[in-house]
């Protein structure tokens, strides 16, 4: 938006706008998958999020399916790790401690 300043200059100004006011919408390509397992690569400019399933059974030997990776700037993680922190802790206050599982599984 251009503006006149009082002194017969133009200023430019820009609208900023909340992410958090705006509308979400679905994209055709939406997907939305479960995942009991994440592994992270990263570069000096994003990092990359490899999401999965582990499964297995009596006749089947246990293995990591996975699923999607979702690749985000350095920056949308920190926001995200913000994000995870304050909805871990609104779980926990009114959930309690979430008890976390050894993370090795048990041999047979």
């Amino acid at each position: 938006m251009t503006q006149a300043n009082g002194k017969g200059k133009r200023k430019t100004t820009t609208k900023r706008v909340k992410i958090s006011e705006m509308e979400r919408v679905k994209s055709p390509q939406f997907l939305s998958v479960y995942a009991n397992s994440t592994n992270v690569a990263s570069s000096f400019l994003d990092a990359r999020f490899l999401f999965g399933q582990v499964l297995g059974s009596p006749t089947e030997a246990e293995h990591i399916e996975d699923s999607v990776s979702v690749t985000m700037t350095w920056e949308h993680v920190v926001r995200l790790r913000d994000l995870l922190i304050n909805v871990v802790k609104v779980y926990e206050d009114k959930n309690g401690s979430i008890r976390l599982m050894d993370k090795t599984p048990a041999k047979k």
